[in-house]
């Protein structure tokens, strides 16, 4: 993957774009999508939340996380991961694709 490298590893360049194209996501929610352990992705959130990337809300019994809107480079964060989504292939890009509302009553898939 094209951001491997510049974040370390692939879980955390798989669950930043997830949560870069759906604003706020949860470990389950991510882990299931990109094919990772749940565990290896909730190390990669708790390692983001402490490093100030991330930050994380208790909605009911799930803990939801999104970027943090104090950090610094937050700006800059957001355009490489747009940019990085803009350059995969459409199978992989609708990987992180998820749709959370349900579907219209009688709208055709």
């Amino acid at each position: 993957m094209l951001l491997d490298a510049l974040f370390g590893n692939r879980t955390a360049a798989k669950v930043l774009i997830f949560i870069g194209v759906n604003k706020d996501a949860y470990a389950k929610e991510i882990a299931t999508s990109t094919a990772i352990s749940l565990n290896l992705v909730q190390s990669q959130l708790k390692r983001l939340e402490r490093g100030g990337v991330l930050v994380s809300k208790l909605r009911g019994r799930m803990r939801f996380y999104s970027f943090n809107p104090r950090f610094p480079l937050g700006d800059d964060l957001g355009a490489i991961l747009r940019d990085a989504i803009d350059y995969m292939p459409n199978d992989e890009r609708e990987i992180y694709m998820v749709r959370r509302r349900p579907r219209a009553p009688g709208k055709p898939l």
